[in-house]
């Protein structure tokens, strides 16, 4: 979309080499075998877990771009983060803060979801967020 969250793929190439380099950095007086069992072993759980975490992280946030893209053609005046249960505490979400749909978030606004247990979505300020009615 061209919004603020295109570091996605920086991040998660970020947080693999900060594994791998801690990985590293705890084997290499060990030797070899251990080394390569360490650095072997960070591969294996980011092709499973963390993989996933950040892809899931990198597409909320795509899909909140997206939305940001979309209010801010429609002309809508102001914006908000609201999730659905309890907010994760970590963003805005539910907290009042609300801005005019721009290319960034205001200062001190963490772009949503700021981590996997973030389910904030941004939404037009004053419209309660997850309403299920039909005739919305």
């Amino acid at each position: 979309t061209g919004g603020p969250n295109q570091g996605a793929a920086e991040e998660l190439s970020s947080d693999l080499h900060r594994d791998v380099e801690t990985a590293i950095s705890r084997a290499s007086d060990r030797g070899d075998r251990r080394l390569s069992a360490d650095v072997g072993r960070v591969f294996r759980r980011w092709r499973t877990d963390e993989a996933e975490r950040h892809v899931r992280v990198a597409a909320r946030r795509a899909f909140n771009d997206g939305l940001l893209a979309g209010y801010k053609r429609l002309g809508v005046p102001a914006v908000e983060y609201t999730a659905p249960g309890r907010p994760c505490g970590a963003c805005a979400a539910d907290t009042g803060v609300f801005w005019v749909p721009i290319d960034e978030s205001p200062p001190g606004v963490d772009v949503a979801p700021v981590g996997p247990g973030c389910a904030a979505l941004v939404v037009p300020r004053g419209s309660s967020g997850f309403d299920s009615r039909t005739d919305q």
